[in-house]
């Protein structure tokens, strides 16, 4: 009969056995993702550009999101993009690396104003 620390070892070892599985999908998740978008990005390099405006862009969860309108054949439509930007936990680093951080955070806000002339590239597909 195994002892309780045998069943100990072997719970911790389940354990990490279980963080060790979740930590690849997420990661090789990121590597798909990443790659998908690289791609969408090459095959919009093709694609017919429009003139539009930003509606509003705001900081949501360490990314600016910008919310644009633009025109095509006369129907109005609107679109998102989202810009990542720095981040770090709280305490994690120098505070003027910190302020620098949230400088450059600021200033990627401040380039998407209401308003703001964008272009836009979109799928004719």
């Amino acid at each position: 009969m195994p002892t309780n620390s045998q069943l100990s070892l072997t719970a911790l070892a389940r354990v990490w056995g279980s963080l060790l599985t979740l930590s690849a999908i997420w990661f090789l998740s990121r590597v798909i993702r990443n790659k998908q978008d690289q791609d969408l990005i090459l095959r919009s390099l093709s694609w017919p550009e429009v003139h539009g405006l930003v509606l509003e862009s705001k900081p949501i969860w360490g990314r600016v999101e910008v919310t644009y309108e633009y025109k095509i054949g006369g129907q109005r439509l609107t679109g998102k993009y989202a810009i990542n930007l720095g981040t770090a936990v709280a305490g994690s680093l120098p505070p003027e690396v910190a302020r620098r951080l949230q400088k450059g955070n600021k200033s990627k806000l401040a380039e998407f104003p209401p308003g703001q002339p964008v272009i836009v590239r979109y799928n004719p597909l």
